[in-house]
């Protein structure tokens, strides 16, 4: 009902048909009734006898898209016209459409046997050269290469190649390329041959192929030893075997193997056993202009450290400097690569020079005055020039656990005195820091004392002693203990702020009517510094946008401003204020003040 007929067909004999109902799938289902006769009814590829009388037949029928009377249910080849059915090999196509007729796996179009033998398939066993012959029974050639298999050395040998005197050296049949073991019959076969059709009518032996690759050594082999060297240029043309040069195994490219054979790998006059650099640059030789130390490293590109001083070059402020030692505290007191005795002007760094400088060893990050001395610090009582005194090397001071930054930083700032009560910036800067070194030297005996120019030793008892004795020092400490304590009685305390702006007040009040118990506390904890060998340092600039463990971070972006005061709620939402005086980055308070 909705198109016209594309086909029809009338069962042979009586026939009514009745009803025809398309199922889908271009097939239809046909019911009718078949009148009495004696011979068979024709269905397409089916016929139906009747009974002894009138029957009633029901069909499906499928499409015949080729019109050649067979439906395609029943067709070999839908498309393609071919009544007679015609299938070599009987499976499911026909051969008019059938691209394999003989299902062996080769296509006809390049099938030598199309329609062969039967019941086997194609592969590198049954059929060498994929001709689509049966190599036991239908081919005589079963590598193809133009030599009958009675005659090759190689029949399932290599294939698309034809046997000719360059490719096939012997004519057995065999490629030389790949099939042939030894073409030129040196005894050496060809996978490690470097000359497999080099000269004939020899043997290779250690005499006459020191490297054993079969290339004659006095024709063919221009590298009797093989390590990548020709023996023109070779130190060692017939030295170690199995290994090649390169910049790791031969560092001068000599041809002689570093490891066994060469003395002085990177050429530059000074032998490996007393080269720094054994496999160093090439190409240049040791002196006092390109080796200043002597250590056969060339300081243009090898030597960080020319003068082996133990500070690179990149720091060191006498690069080409004394020779003959190395950077301590005692010689190179800020390790700037200048022997304090004789090369470096000013032995602390403080821009001071030691002539006029009256504390010759400021402590690295201390801010001196033009006499060369920080805030606190107590004079060497000698003057300028200290820089010529042979100071001592007792390890207990010059070592880096006082004359680094143990006692000038934070120690003092912790929660002994840096609590509420005296949490200004007078006492938490260097002017009592020295105060730290002054007791340090007391307590620990036979130390330095601060000016860095004698050692006081205690004398026996009855002797008279050359040096200071303990009372005077025990006497100064005592007063500066004295003057620290009466100070810190004198230090007027922060000025506190009235209160949080009304605003925070507000949403104080907001959040103490919610019970927020266990939500934030503010509570800081104890802890105690204590300082030994460790150097305590102080935040860097980068640390101050971090939070911090006793309130918010130090850097804070729009704080509310209130009385010369700077306030923020911390943490967010949490009814919590803090404030500190507008400008400052001090660490801030929490309010109320405890």
């Amino acid at each position: 009902d909705q198109g016209t007929w594309e086909w029809a067909a009338q069962p042979t004999g009586n026939t009514v048909v009745q009803q025809v109902i398309p199922t889908g799938n271009g097939t239809i289902e046909v019911a009718g009734v078949l009148e009495y006769q004696n011979s068979a009814r024709t269905f397409g590829l089916d016929s139906l006898n009747s009974s002894d009388g009138d029957d009633i037949f029901l069909s499906r029928m499928s499409a015949d898209a080729d019109a050649d009377g067979i439906t395609n249910n029943r067709d070999n080849c839908h498309q393609i016209y071919n009544p007679s059915q015609q299938n070599y090999d009987s499976d499911t196509f026909g051969d008019i459409c059938d691209s394999d007729d003989d299902s062996d796996g080769i296509w006809d179009i390049v099938d030598s046997c199309p329609q062969g033998a039967l019941t086997w398939s194609s592969n590198n066993t049954t059929d060498h050269d994929s001709d689509g012959c049966k190599d036991a029974i239908e081919d005589d050639d079963d590598d193809n290469d133009a030599i009958n298999d009675i005659l090759d050395a190689c029949s399932t040998g290599s294939l698309n190649w034809t046997s000719n005197g360059t490719t096939d050296y012997d004519t057995d049949g065999c490629k030389d390329s790949n099939e042939d073991l030894d073409d030129d019959d040196d005894s050496v076969n060809d996978t490690a041959d470097s000359c497999p059709k080099g000269s004939l009518g020899w043997l290779s032996t250690p005499t006459t192929d020191h490297d054993g690759d079969g290339c004659l050594d006095n024709v063919e082999d221009l590298d009797d030893d093989d390590d990548g060297i020709t023996d023109e240029y070779d130190t060692c043309d017939r030295g170690e075997l199995n290994w090649t040069s390169s910049n790791i195994t031969d560092n001068d490219g000599d041809g002689c193997l570093d490891a066994t054979e060469d003395l002085n790998d990177d050429d530059d006059h000074y032998q490996d056993y007393d080269d720094s650099c054994p496999n160093g640059s090439v190409g240049w030789h040791s002196g006092s202009i390109t080796d200043y130390d002597g250590d056969g490293c060339r300081d243009s590109d090898e030597d960080l450290d020319d003068d082996a001083d133990g500070i690179p070059d990149v720091d060191d402020n006498c690069p080409t400097g004394v020779k003959g030692w190395v950077t301590n505290p005692t010689v190179d007191f800020d390790a700037d690569g200048c022997h304090d005795w004789n090369e470096d002007s000013d032995d602390d760094g403080d821009g001071v020079s030691d002539l006029i400088d009256d504390c010759s060893r400021t402590m690295v990050g201390e801010t001196p005055n033009a006499d060369g001395c920080a805030l606190g610090e107590i004079p060497d009582g000698n003057g300028g020039g200290s820089s010529s005194v042979n100071y001592t090397e007792d390890n207990t001071y010059v070592n880096n656990t006082n004359v680094n930054n143990t006692y000038v930083n934070n120690t003092y700032e912790n929660n002994t005195l840096n609590n509420d009560t005296y949490n200004n910036d007078t006492f938490q800067n260097q002017s009592f820091s020295n105060t730290t070194n002054l007791n340090q030297t007391i307590n620990e005996g036979d130390l330095v004392n601060n000016s860095g120019d004698q050692q006081i030793e205690m004398e026996p008892d009855g002797e008279a002693s050359s040096g200071l004795s303990w009372l005077p020092l025990v006497v100064v400490a005592l007063m500066v203990l004295l003057l620290f304590v009466q100070a810190l009685h004198l230090v007027k305390k922060p000025a506190l702020p009235p209160g949080p702006p009304e605003s925070m007040l507000a949403e104080q009040e907001l959040f103490d009517e919610v019970d927020h118990t266990g939500v934030v506390s503010d509570e800081q904890e104890d802890f105690d510094t204590v300082v030994q060998d460790e150097v305590i340092e102080t935040p860097s600039t980068k640390d101050l946008d971090q939070p911090q463990e006793k309130g918010p971070p130090l850097i804070v972006e729009n704080p509310i401003i209130s009385d010369g005061f700077e306030w923020v709620e911390w943490p967010d939402g949490s009814g919590q204020n803090h404030f500190r005086e507008v400008g400052s980055t001090d660490e801030w308070q929490s309010w109320p003040i405890e």
